[in-house]
């Protein structure tokens, strides 16, 4: 009697050990948070024209619904004042009550919250979607005084680039020159010694990256590469050496396996310091990064993007991305292969040129796509944005995700009425607090030491019944 009880708690006892160690584990797969950002100049959801949105949405992919940057579901305002061009996604996410906690960083023209107009939110701007809330930045300090934030990057999980037209913090207390650095583990802006032959007379349009710890930042004339740990600085286009002519660069991309990095926009040209004319005709620049190659430009799909139109004669490339090896555009031009279709295109290797994306049929001249942003590799995903109204067979306004897999396009429940400046995919990776760990732990030292005395108290009881029996 007495070893049959041990068997049946000592089952018991491992059995709670193993439910408590599995739900522990089971805490640890890896998270999901779904949400697509738009932002752009728009002011309400095709479906819903009654409801304000101001400027920012975001669309739940496994829900398949459009949530608003609100605080209250009972508020028919939401979003900020005025357009939004830059939105990126916090580093890390931390479980909260159970919960994913979701963090945005907001940059555009905007001063205020609409639905919270007390919050002074000036050019940038913190949406923590758990909390449904915006957060003036940094640390109440109301943002930014100047024109506007264009760009924005997370660069090792710490040191938030900000790029854009402004020069001091809301408050004065700190000048800059259209560049920021904010830390945000430390909470402080970084300091920067920029030379004095780096000039950011014109706006920061886009920010970008390399493995080599080099951050790369364009503007409508200039190229120039940071090296933040070692504070080196190098003009690789600009008004004197290398040169673009015929119009502007506007969007910037880099290959990390292939080390290139690739600029496009209305440009026709870019004069070299070596005295060589590369022209882009139709194509976008390319620029060999590689440290242990010599720096080199050359052209990919010259010649495969074409004008819109008799009248509208200006190709222009707006967004780049690299998307499983292949690289995707969107801008304003036309595709001829294999059939004229507009505003987006794929990069074909093997026949060097730029065609369209299938199913993907923007089909009109005034088509034009702004941003473009690529899924985890689950969902094969491109989401894309700017100014289209109803292409066939769609029936949805300046927002539709490409899937990969089927080769065609998904509405986004009618899209939103206005024009899609920025979109971008919130991060995926957790946090998880070490209190879910103790918590296990503590429960489970319980379980054991109750098991334990159950056992003991058992135990007694069978040999005092034992004794008495003799």
């Amino acid at each position: 009697m007495k070893s049959f009880l041990k068997f049946v708690f000592l089952i018991c006892l491992f059995l709670n050990l193993f439910s408590k160690i599995k739900s522990f584990d089971e805490n640890l797969d890896p998270q999901r948070s779904t949400g697509i950002y738009i932002g752009g100049t728009f002011s309400s959801l095709t479906r819903e024209p009654n409801l304000e949105i101001g400027n920012i949405a975001r669309w739940d992919v496994e829900k398949s619904e459009w949530s608003f940057l609100r605080n209250s579901n009972k508020s028919l305002i939401s979003g900020v004042d005025a357009q939004v061009r830059a939105i990126v996604s916090f580093p890390k996410l931390e479980i909260i009550n159970d919960n994913i906690s979701e963090v945005v960083f907001i940059g555009g023209d905007f001063k205020t919250s609409l639905e919270q107009p007390s919050i002074n939110i000036s050019l940038i701007a913190i949406w923590n979607q758990t909390q449904q809330s915006f957060y003036s930045f940094p640390n109440s300090g109301g943002g930014l005084f100047g024109q506007f934030v264009s760009s924005l990057l997370v660069f090792k999980n710490n040191y938030l680039f900000i790029g854009g037209s402004f020069n001091s913090t809301f408050d004065n207390l700190i000048n800059f020159q259209n560049l920021a650095i904010w830390n945000i583990q430390q909470s402080n802006w970084e300091s920067l010694i920029i030379p004095s032959e780096i000039q950011f007379d014109e706006p920061i349009l886009k920010i970008d990256y390399d493995r080599w710890g080099n951050v790369w930042l364009i503007t409508a004339h200039k190229l120039i590469r940071f090296n933040f740990e070692q504070n080196q600085w190098e003009n690789v286009i600009d008004n004197k050496i290398n040169y673009v002519s015929g119009g502007t660069i506007m969007t910037i991309a880099i290959d990390q396996s292939r080390l290139w990095l690739l600029i496009g926009g209305s440009f026709t040209s870019l004069h070299t310091s070596d005295s060589q004319i590369i022209t882009i005709s139709g194509g976008v620049l390319r620029y060999i990064i590689d440290p242990s190659l010599p720096p080199r430009w050359s052209v990919i799909g010259s010649g495969t993007l074409s004008q819109p139109s008799a009248t509208m004669r200006t190709i222009a490339v707006h967004s780049i991305i690299n998307y499983n090896s292949i690289f995707y555009i969107g801008g304003s031009f036309s595709v001829n292969n294999p059939i004229k279709r507009y505003a987006l295109a794929q990069y074909d290797e093997f026949t060097s040129s730029w065609v369209n994306v299938p199913g993907a049929s923007l089909d009109q001249p005034q088509h034009l796509v702004n941003s473009l942003i690529g899924t985890p590799n689950n969902w094969t995903s491109i989401f894309f944005g700017g100014s289209f109204a109803n292409p066939k067979p769609f029936w949805t306004n300046n927002i539709l995700s490409w899937e990969s897999r089927s080769a065609g396009c998904v509405d986004a429940k009618g899209g939103v009425n206005g024009i899609v400046q920025t979109v971008t995919v919130t991060s995926t990776e957790v946090i998880y607090p070490p209190k879910n760990f103790w918590n296990a732990f503590t429960i489970s030292l319980i379980a054991v030491a109750g098991s334990l005395t159950v056992i003991f108290i058992l135990s007694t009881i069978s040999c005092l019944v034992a004794k008495f029996s003799n």
